[in-house]
């Protein structure tokens, strides 16, 4: 008789006794953590499932973004080296700091204040710093979809960290900067 089959005509015995046998498992034995094909799974371990899966997809779509400035478009609002939160929101007020992709390079972020909502949903984005920025004077109004959020707080240098508010006289600067008519 082999090591094999001697292992398998031991094997009953062993689990009977409560002792795990050495070898391969006797056929119909299922092997400790392994799963069981065929067996059944609770519907509430699928909802427990799902739900994680729903939580952590809401998370990624309403988690804050952090981001660093780069340039002097938005000062004095926002300098480089400024650490600021962006976070999704569905609507946008003339007045508001947005973050969203740059339509010539959609790998860039720029960060800009909403001048002008068309009718259309496009938004015509100025930068506080008109001689400094690079906006939709240049690129023109910005589909809403390349939005990725509204800027909401600056987070670092700490002697320069605050909430970021609308600004409520945003429209007055987009007549100067000659985008009122849209």
């Amino acid at each position: 008789m082999d090591a094999v089959t001697r292992n398998r005509l031991r094997a009953p015995r062993a689990a009977v006794a409560g002792l795990s046998a050495p070898g391969p498992p006797v056929s119909g034995a299922p092997v400790s953590g392994a799963p069981v094909s065929g067996a059944p799974v609770s519907g509430a371990s699928v909802l427990i499932v799902l739900a994680g899966v729903a939580g952590w997809i809401a998370w990624k779509l309403t988690a804050p973004r952090r981001m660093v400035i780069e340039g002097y478009s938005m000062s004095p609002l926002l300098l480089p080296g400024d650490r600021v939160l962006s976070v999704r929101c569905s609507r946008m007020r003339p007045g508001d700091v947005v973050a969203a992709r740059d339509p010539r390079a959609p790998s860039r972020v720029i960060v800009k204040r909403v001048a002008v909502v068309e009718r259309d949903g496009g938004l015509y984005l100025i930068g506080d710093n008109p001689p400094a920025s690079t906006d939709s004077r240049t690129f023109g109004a910005l589909p809403r979809r390349f939005v990725i959020g509204r800027v909401t707080r600056c987070y670092s240098p700490p002697e320069r960290a605050r909430r970021i508010k609308r600004a409520s006289q945003t429209l007055g600067a987009g007549k100067r900067a000659g985008v009122a008519g849209h």
